[in-house]
């Protein structure tokens, strides 16, 4: 058996965010992030982390160490902070009110944001600056408004995505993630 592990794998190290898509939930073909919504992060803001498995060891009462162990697998999850406060951000993220409120002295018509949890289910596509590209295949957003630190950052929507299961079948993907490597160079 040949060795598949070499120094090859070094080609496709991920870093840097270069686009983030969304879109909704279902089967990917060659165009599906084609047309899709973008968002822009804060520098630096976005993680992509899977927390470590939890481990389950099967002991009897006549030994010290276990005879079989289960993992069920961490958390997936993605956060990041998108600086804006724009119109289609917020009704995207948000329950809006039916209609905006008026305008007053200075200002256009304003947008009314209802506090309640409201949950975004997508796609997430991860374009790196080096050239590979992930995705998630099915994602609930939830956001929050932040603004910490008035002076030096913007206020800002501040969102955690969770890994769920994939849809698999016909109507979406099987796999939760989906790597791809660098583009091949024509």
């Amino acid at each position: 058996m040949a060795a598949t592990l070499t120094e090859s794998v070094l080609q496709d190290v991920m870093t840097g965010i270069a686009k983030i898509k969304l879109v909704p939930v279902g089967k990917i073909i060659a165009t599906t992030f084609d047309e899709a919504d973008e968002i822009f992060t804060v520098k630096d803001s976005v993680n992509v982390s899977q927390t470590a498995p939890t481990k389950n060891e099967v002991k009897i009462d006549q030994r010290e160490t276990a005879i079989a162990v289960t993992y069920e697998s961490g958390e997936f999850t993605i956060t990041g902070q998108i600086p804006s406060m724009a119109e289609p951000l917020l009704k995207y993220f948000y329950n809006t009110t039916a209609t905006a409120p008026i305008a007053i002295t200075g200002y256009n018509a304003g947008v009314g944001v209802k506090l309640d949890r409201k949950s975004v289910k997508a796609m997430l596509y991860i374009e790196a600056q080096s050239g590979q590209a992930l995705i998630i295949t099915n994602c609930e957003f939830v956001t929050n408004i932040m603004w910490d630190s008035t002076s030096t950052t913007p206020l800002r929507l501040e969102f955690t995505a969770t890994a769920l299961t994939a849809l698999g079948g016909d109507n979406g993907e099987e796999a939760e993630v989906i790597f791809y490597p660098k583009k091949k160079v024509a």
